[in-house]
């Protein structure tokens, strides 16, 4: 159902809202459902508008941060992290996160990226 929301109706708030739905009902440890789960919440991150309209984008990413965390896929998880900057206002919090980027780049190897979040 998320996937006819994304692809036939272009609604990423219905997709994401179907999406949370099966993320309810999913057994735990289930990794093929973990897998699709994944895979639909990337694909509404990359359909929701950045923005003023950005609250399934960024409901998106809080849950695939989760998913990144247990799974620890760490250059996914700086990723959705730094989609997650896009909307962080409060500035103690935009420092976390861009601490928390900076120190998975290092760990990635990547320490220009680093640099770029310790600016």
């Amino acid at each position: 159902i998320a996937g006819v929301w994304l692809d036939d109706v272009a609604d990423p708030s219905a997709a994401l809202a179907a999406t949370e739905d099966v993320i309810a009902h999913a057994p735990a440890g289930d990794a093929a459902a973990e897998k699709d789960i994944v895979e639909l919440l990337e694909r509404v991150l990359a359909r929701a508008p950045k923005g003023a309209e950005a609250r399934a984008r960024q409901r998106a990413a809080s849950l695939l941060r989760q998913c990144y965390t247990s799974l620890g896929h760490d250059a996914d998880l700086a990723r959705v992290i730094e989609v997650e900057l896009e909307s962080v206002e409060v500035p103690a919090e935009r420092a976390r996160r861009h601490l928390e980027v900076a120190e998975l780049s290092l760990k990635l190897g990547v320490p220009e990226k680093a640099f770029e979040h310790y600016e």
